[in-house]
């Protein structure tokens, strides 16, 4: 069984997470944030502050699904700043 890794990239809005995430990852590696789930219909990003709990839990079961398909690294970008 391969090594499997789960990286928390965090800082404050605007740090460079989404960058140095997509950076650092390889063809085969899930990137996951929060802000994937904000987008419209249209596909544009669209803050939405009554949404945060939702869209944190759809992060959280994309996280779940990637562990349970075996993912080998999973790069999860959010600010991280709540327990």
């Amino acid at each position: 069984m391969s090594q499997r890794y789960l990286y928390l990239v965090r800082g404050l809005p605007g740090a460079g997470k989404t960058t140095f995430a997509k950076n650092v990852a390889k063809d085969n590696d899930c990137v996951i944030a929060a802000d994937d789930f904000m987008v419209d219909e249209k596909g544009n990003y669209k803050f939405d502050s009554s949404r945060l709990q939702e869209v944190h839990d759809k992060c959280a079961r994309a996280v779940s699904d990637a562990m349970e398909k075996g993912t080998l690294r999973i790069f999860v970008h959010n600010t991280l700043t709540e327990k």
